[in-house]
C-alpha cells in the first residue's frame, strides 16, 4: 500500500467528547453518527486500560497503554437490552487495499455482544468482527461462515487486538488479527464477503455494543482506524523545443503528468547532473 490515512481518539476533534458530526480526518473520513438506544447505552471518551477480564482489578497487565493514543481511546456501553452504535463512512476502498481498526473489550456479559462491521455505501454488512459474552475467542462472519459464525481461533484477550482487512480480490478478503499483549498475528485467508445489492465495496464501518453489561469493566473500546490504499499509477510526458542555454534561469520545459497527487517532484538532468523541482503542477515550465 502506498497512502494510509489514519483517525484516532487523541485528536482534538474528542477533547470535549465524541459525539455525533466529530470528524478528525475529514480528507479520509466522513463523520461520525452515533446512535443510543436508550439511557442504558452511549459513548465516553476514557482509557482502555480500565478494561479487564472479570477476575482482573486492571486490563493493562503490561503497562503498555492498551490502545490507547494519548491516553485515551473511543469507549461504549450497554446494558439492559440496548444497543450502542457508531458510523463512520469512508471512499469505497479497492483491490489491494486495507481497512484496520482496533478494539478492546473487557468483561462481557452472557447474551451481550460488542465488535465492529465492515459496510458497503448503502449501509449492507459484507463482515463482522465480534466478542460474545461467553466465548473464548473472537468471532468472524462473513458468507465463508456459510451462515453460522465462524470461531477466529483468537483467544480473547483484555490487552486489546488490532483487526485488518485486506481486500484480496472483488469481494475476498485476507483477515489479520494481532493480539497487541503478544504481537502474534492470525491470519485467515480466503473470506468472501457477502453479496448484498449495494455491492461488496468496503465504505463504512459500524461499530456496536449491544448489552455487554453494567459496570466499568463491561464496556468495550475502539480505536486507530486506518485505510491504506494502493499507489495510483501516473505517467509523465516531457516536452519542449527550444535550446536550452547553460545558466539560463528558465528550461522552457514543460511535463505533463497524469495520475498520482499533485503537486509533484520532478528530476531531470542534463547527462552530467540531477535537478529537482519541487511543489511542480503538471503542465507548467519546468
Amino acid at each position: 500500500s502506498c497512502l494510509c490515512q489514519s483517525s484516532d481518539a487523541s485528536a482534538a476533534a474528542y477533547n470535549d467528547n465524541w459525539d455525533t458530526g466529530d470528524s478528525d480526518n475529514p480528507a479520509a473520513f466522513g463523520a461520525w453518527t452515533l446512535n443510543s438506544g436508550g439511557i442504558n447505552s452511549g459513548r465516553f471518551m476514557g482509557s482502555s486500560t480500565s478494561n479487564n477480564d472479570c477476575a482482573l482489578p486492571t486490563g493493562d497487565t503490561n503497562g503498555d497503554g492498551d490502545i490507547n493514543t494519548g491516553g485515551r481511546a473511543w469507549f461504549t456501553f450497554a446494558h439492559s437490552s440496548q444497543l450502542f452504535e457508531a458510523f463512520r463512512s469512508f471512499a469505497g476502498i479497492p483491490v489491494n487495499s486495507s481497512l484496520s481498526v482496533r478494539m478492546d473489550n473487557g468483561c462481557i456479559q452472557t447474551g451481550g455482544t460488542v465488535g465492529f462491521a465492515v459496510r458497503n455505501t448503502s449501509g449492507n454488512t459484507l463482515a463482522e468482527f465480534f466478542f460474545r459474552g461467553g466465548d473464548g475467542a473472537y468471532t468472524v462472519n462473513d458468507a465463508t461462515s456459510g451462515g453460522s459464525f465462524s470461531n477466529s481461533g483468537v483467544a480473547f484477550t483484555d490487552e486489546g487486538v488490532e483487526v485488518t482487512y485486506v481486500i484480496t480480490a472483488a469481494g475476498t478478503y485476507t483477515i489479520h488479527i494481532k493480539r497487541l499483549v503478544s504481537g502474534v498475528v492470525t491470519t485467515l485467508t480466503g473470506r468472501s464477503f457477502f453479496n448484498p445489492s449495494g455491492g461488496q465495496v468496503p465504505a463504512q464501518i459500524r461499530l456496536f455494543n449491544f448489552n455487554a453489561g453494567n459496570g466499568t469493566g463491561f464496556n468495550a473500546a475502539y480505536n486507530n482506524l486506518k485505510i491504506c490504499r494502493p499507489c495510483t499509477a501516473f505517467t509523465a510526458a516531457l516536452s519542449g523545443t527550444t535550446s536550452v542555454c547553460q545558466s539560463a534561469t528558465a528550461t522552457n520545459l514543460t511535463t505533463t503528468i497524469t495520475g498520482g497527487t499533485s503537486p509533484y517532484t520532478v528530476v531531470y538532468s542534463d547527462g552530467v547532473t540531477n535537478f529537482t523541482v519541487t511543489g511542480y503542477v503538471s503542465g507548467s515550465n519546468i
